[in-house]
């Protein structure tokens, strides 16, 4: 069985600093569509959390990218988190959105109960 590999696109915009922009659960890099930051785009085009760390550190060697800022939205938010806290020599700059340090068991169980009711108009608002 073939494993899943994160993989990435690099959007030169022409910019000198580079940003990737990792995106949360149940979405993928047309989130960040309508940012126009001062920075060259590094977008995951598919997210697996377990290879992520190294897939990214794989894709700046290759690409000869030393340092990166690192944008993480939700999901995104605690990869963005990991890969600084054990790659920091490579982080420039670390912005997290949407992030909690965790989640109480009553949140949880509304979720499930709305996913059981309607799982499709959950994730719809979701």
């Amino acid at each position: 069985m073939k494993s899943r590999q994160s993989k990435f696109n690099f959007v030169d915009r022409g910019y000198k600093d580079n940003l990737i922009l990792i995106p949360g659960w149940a979405t993928d890099y047309r989130i960040f569509g309508t940012l126009d930051l001062k920075y060259n785009y590094l977008l995951p085009t598919e997210v697996y959390p377990f290879s992520f760390n190294n897939e990214l550190i794989k894709f700046l060697k290759e690409s000869f990218l030393n340092r990166i800022s690192l944008f993480g939205w939700s999901l995104g938010g605690f990869l963005a988190q990991d890969f600084a806290l054990n790659n920091p020599e490579m982080v420039d700059e670390l912005i997290l959105l949407g992030i909690r340090s965790k989640y109480e068991h009553k949140f949880l169980d509304e979720i499930e109960s709305q996913l059981l009711k309607n799982k499709k108009a959950f994730l719809y608002k979701f």
